[in-house]
């Protein structure tokens, strides 16, 4: 997909950061083996981040849009918030950043989500490991799951 992003520092606070981004503006769209299409449409989200101090900032986002994902009775429209601390920001770099979201779609059965990652690596080369939980669960084979899970490993470049 095709995006697009704009961020703005107003002059009277350096230590804001207002951002808008606009994704896969293309609408991308993928095959299945049974000859239908899943179409993704675009998506636009809005944040704010404000800088505490030199290395403990804050963050909120919200989705503008709602989008469709696989489950055909869902949809997606996030909002979110968190925190970034990074006590080392030299030559080595660590960022560490805990959170909280949720959908705002009406059939969600996730509830509130708990977001948690760590960051570690030479400045401009890190590698990333996140992940979210949900508060609600689901039983299966009588074992108690969480709704909704994510883990993300990611190798980050900075410039």
């Amino acid at each position: 997909g095709v995006d697009l992003g704009l961020a703005y520092q107003p002059a009277f606070a350096y230590d804001l950061t207002l951002a808008v981004v606009a994704k896969n503006l293309n609408t991308p769209e993928f095959d299945f083996q049974d000859g239908s299409k899943y179409t993704i449409e675009p998506m636009v989200r809005a944040g704010i981040a404000y800088s505490i101090l030199d290395s403990l900032e804050i963050a909120a986002d919200i989705d503008l849009t709602s989008n469709k994902v696989l489950t055909e009775d869902l949809e997606s429209q996030m909002v979110g918030g968190g925190l970034n601390f990074e006590p080392f920001k030299s030559f080595f770099a660590l960022s560490l950043r805990a959170g909280l979201m949720q959908n705002l779609h009406e059939n969600d059965k996730a509830g509130l989500i708990y977001t948690a990652g760590v960051g570690i690596g030479a400045k401009w080369l890190q590698v990333d490991l996140s992940g979210q939980m949900s508060s609600n669960s689901n039983t299966a084979y009588d074992v108690s799951v969480p709704q909704y899970a994510k883990v993300n490993l990611a190798l980050i470049s900075r410039w």
